[in-house]
């Protein structure tokens, strides 16, 4: 008892570490279903918002949100005030969750395309260019690459979430569609939309991407987290006929670009449903997407969630748990990469559970040598695929009191600060490295043992 105290006042105090956790991580939160991603007549899409709303409501989803181009606003404020009324309206706390928000398409700088979501009730609209397709008033602000953008959103509390990330158009490459990775905001920019009608950004080649000659190289999602950027995955539908959540319908008549008839959705792990709590969930990336399928995951290492980072001295042990929607399992793989790791993550560290109607497993990772992050991706026989977000497992080092990857004097003065000779009692696990409950001369002598010159 005394050591699964002492680890758990480490964990405390590193802000990550240690889980001792027999009982499902996922108890307490319930499965919310949604499509944040879509456009109205306000913009260049079909029909109204309340209509979009109503939809959504149809298909039984639990939160949604209109995300109508900036650049496309032709009367403004008349038309924001409007779309922030609708929102507002359809929010029913406990039944139904809407966003404020709109899509930034990046209309000066091809950084790629980013939909901008508020807890609030209220913010404000902010185009990328007053002038992309006909003259905006003056009185509309205009952040013409993310970083002013973020620098918009900084007094609020606001998600951007980029969407068809390694897109281009067919038959015109040169309108920028794609995503530009050096552009990074890790407190606003924690999610990517892996799925949505245009296809799978997860990387070019994998199931339901786009075909040669519709995207751009090193522009997926898997690029992404390559270069390091911790993002949790979402799905949508970027629909135009203002029909989220829709399935087996085709827009590509009107909108070519939207070459996939099913709608992406998003599945969030949160307390209850409120606009906060999906909102916070969304941040904290207990998130995961399907290609349209209500396919049920659960995906935990040593007690953590997916979208969570923490750091391990041990091997992980990972619990996964999957339920199909509508057709057997066709597999269910665990990716795993790592800051550097060259794309695409080929091959799976898993492949299991195949022709299951249900798989639960656990798997170790034995190879853990480095900081790494994992998630899942699952196909069902009818050629739906689910992603849950990564978890980001950072490789301890012993001895690293600090967490700076190193063991050097400022970990010796952690130990030291920590040590009472007197009583030898540990004034905090910091130090104790033989988990003995005191801290002495064998810490002292482990942590030199340990040191790096």
């Amino acid at each position: 008892m005394k050591k699964l105290l002492l680890s758990l006042i480490v964990f405390f105090i590193l802000g990550r570490g240690y889980v001792f956790a027999e009982e499902d991580p996922y108890s307490g939160f319930n499965l919310f279903w949604g499509d944040i991603h879509g456009h109205t007549e306000v913009s260049d899409g079909q029909e109204s918002p309340e209509s979009y709303y109503s939809y959504a409501r149809s298909q039984k989803l639990d939160f949604a949100a209109v995300t109508d181009h900036a650049e496309r606003i032709e009367n403004y404020p008349a038309d924001w005030e409007y779309l922030t009324k609708v929102a507002n309206d359809f929010y029913q706390p406990g039944s139904f969750v809407t966003f404020v928000s709109f899509e930034w398409s990046g209309k000066s700088v091809p950084a790629g395309h980013k939909n901008v979501y508020y807890k609030g009730s209220e913010g404000p609209l902010i185009t990328s260019n007053r002038n992309a397709f006909y003259p905006q008033p003056l009185s509309l602000p205009e952040a013409k690459d993310p970083y002013a953008l973020w620098n918009f959103l900084k007094d609020y509390e606001a998600l951007t979430i980029p969407h068809h990330t390694l897109a281009q158009h067919c038959n015109d490459p040169s309108i920028p569609m794609s995503t530009d990775w050096s552009y990074f905001n890790e407190q606003m920019q924690v999610l990517v939309e892996i799925y949505s009608k245009w296809g799978s950004s997860e990387h070019q080649g994998l199931s339901l991407s786009r075909p040669a000659g519709c995207y751009v190289e090193g522009r997926s999602v898997q690029d992404a987290l390559s270069l390091g950027h911790k993002l949790g995955f979402v799905g949508g539908s970027d629909t135009h006929y203002s029909k989220p959540g829709s399935q087996n319908l085709n827009e590509s008549d009107k909108y070519p670009a939207l070459m996939f008839p099913n709608s992406g959705l998003t599945a969030v792990w949160a307390r209850n449903l409120t606009r906060e709590e999906i909102f916070n969930a969304l941040k904290k990336r207990r998130t995961y997407a399907t290609s349209g399928s209500r396919t049920i995951l659960k995906f935990s290492a040593d007690g953590h969630l997916m979208g969570e980072e923490f750091t391990s001295f041990t091997n992980p042990k990972f619990k996964i748990e999957v339920k199909p929607a509508g057709a057997s399992i066709e597999f269910v793989k665990i990716i795993k990469g790592w800051k550097g790791r060259e794309t695409p993550f080929q091959p799976p560290e898993i492949d299991s559970c195949h022709d299951l109607e249900e798989c639960v497993f656990e798997w170790e990772d034995k190879n853990f040598t480095q900081d790494s992050f994992y998630y899942l991706r699952v196909k069902q026989k009818d050629g739906h695929l689910a992603w849950s977000s990564p978890i980001w497992i950072n490789k301890g080092i012993f001895g690293d009191l600090n967490n700076d990857k190193k063991v050097n004097s400022a970990d010796l003065e952690i130990l030291l600060a920590n040590w009472n000779p007197e009583s030898g009692k540990a004034t905090s696990s910091l130090g104790d490295l033989n988990k003995d409950g005191k801290i002495e001369e064998i810490d002292l002598t482990l942590l030199l043992q340990a040191f790096t010159y």
